[in-house]
């Protein structure tokens, strides 16, 4: 579900969601892409700068909203799961998708040996080595702010895991 909500703001298919055809960050001489067949504006990540970033964190709260508001629609098998799911648990797994994004695009665009160090334009160099914030069981080790009504809260790596580990279990019983 989470890769069908990314792939429709974007604009693109879910079969697109790949390094060579996720859509780049628009540069300042381009027009801004539309939604397809629609005159919405799509989702533009900067790939080359992490979720936390401003400019990744404001979109990355609009895919977040849209789970939590609409997931069902999407998969109409998960919705009671859904209404059950805490927003810092929704949160964690679309951080996670867009690393996974992220590194994708960074591999794809930027060659398998500058994985481990890249530079965005800004000059800032970032580490995506050891899985891009995964520990050693595959899982993030924190997600980062929450955005709730009383601001971003962090979220705190063992509830995180906790919650992925038994949330997750209750989108596999949806299914």
């Amino acid at each position: 579900m989470i890769r069908h909500v990314f792939a429709r703001a974007m604009g693109i298919a879910p079969t697109n969601m790949t390094g060579k055809f996720l859509p780049h960050h628009p540069q300042a001489n381009e027009p801004w892409p539309l939604k397809p067949g629609t005159d919405e504006p799509a989702i533009r990540f900067d790939w080359y700068k992490k979720a936390e970033d401003p400019c990744n964190w404001a979109l990355i709260i609009i895919i977040i909203n849209e789970i939590s508001k609409n997931g069902g629609q999407y998969s109409p098998a998960c919705r009671d799961a859904l209404e059950q799911v805490e927003l810092e648990h929704i949160q964690e797994r679309v951080v996670y998708k867009f690393k996974s994004l992220r590194k994708e695009y960074m591999a794809h665009n930027e060659g398998p040996d500058t994985m481990d160090n890249a530079t965005s334009d800004d000059g800032e160099t970032f580490d995506l080595g050891g899985g891009d914030n995964m520990d050693a069981t595959g899982g993030t080790r924190s997600a980062g702010p929450v955005a709730l009504k009383d601001g971003p809260q962090p979220v705190k790596s063992g509830v995180a895991r906790s919650r992925a580990d038994g949330v997750s279990f209750l989108f596999l019983q949806a299914m």
